[in-house]
């Protein structure tokens, strides 16, 4: 099925609003497909979807999420990201892990991140463990 919920950010539309509403499968891929804003020139090596949250590692070995963070799991605090203009691309938190091999697990309130061997888990249950790791812009 097409990801097509804008809702808390889930889209990373910059919007609120429901992707193809009047779905037509066929008319949603290719030019028409949504294109998420990736930090300026990081392109994404892999995607991992939560419940309400996304998170992708990026060219560089630095990781960024959006969606639902209720709870801190999208690592950027309490909130949304992805569900207004301007939250993407280059105004997403670069997730600092220093790994291109680096991978995520998502969960309904919370993200776990696999690099250099170590784990670093944040959001719900996981905020008093560890904060993830910022990079500088």
């Amino acid at each position: 099925q097409v990801p097509r919920q804008g809702g808390m950010g889930r889209a990373g539309s910059g919007s609120t609003a429901d992707l193809y509403p009047a779905i037509n499968p066929a008319s949603a891929f290719g030019d028409n497909w949504a294109r998420l804003e990736m930090p300026q020139g990081k392109k994404a090596k892999r995607v991992y979807a939560g419940a309400h949250h996304f998170c992708a590692v990026l060219e560089g070995g630095v990781g960024v999420c959006w969606g639902r963070s209720t709870k801190g799991q999208a690592g950027i605090g309490s909130g949304s990201v992805g569900d207004a203009a301007g939250e993407m691309g280059d105004s997403l938190k670069l997730l600092d892990f220093g790994d291109e091999d680096m991978s995520f697990l998502l969960g309904f309130a919370h993200t776990c991140a696999l690099a250099k061997g170590d784990v670093h888990c944040f959001g719900y249950t996981f905020t008093l463990l560890s904060d993830p790791p910022s990079a500088q812009p």
